[in-house]
């Protein structure tokens, strides 16, 4: 079976610095491993919460500063393009606020 990965990133990255945000320790990556996946992600992040819902994946981790990043991984056969996803995330992160 193949997966999408879909990673919406806040404020993260080697590069990538807003209000104090500590650079991603990508010398030091920690692997996070579960019902046959694993990813590997920075070493000062903490993955705070894992929701398994039948072949739906999401991971929360959260950074050393006030960002968030969702990962989400999920059967590609029942996968939107990125344009579609990203409305629709945005319309029910709206929604929840």
């Amino acid at each position: 079976m193949t997966f999408t990965l879909t990673a919406l990133l806040t404020s993260c990255g080697e590069s990538i610095q807003f209000g104090g945000e500590e650079e991603a320790d990508l010398a030091n990556p920690k692997t996070h491993r579960s019902e046959g996946l694993s990813f590997a992600y920075p070493g000062n992040w903490e993955i705070d919460a894992h929701q398994d819902t039948g072949p739906f994946h999401t991971f929360f981790a959260n950074t050393p500063g006030d960002a968030i990043v969702i990962l989400q991984i999920y059967p590609i056969e029942i996968a939107d393009d990125l344009k579609t996803f990203a409305r629709e995330f945005s319309e029910n992160a709206a929604f929840s606020s």
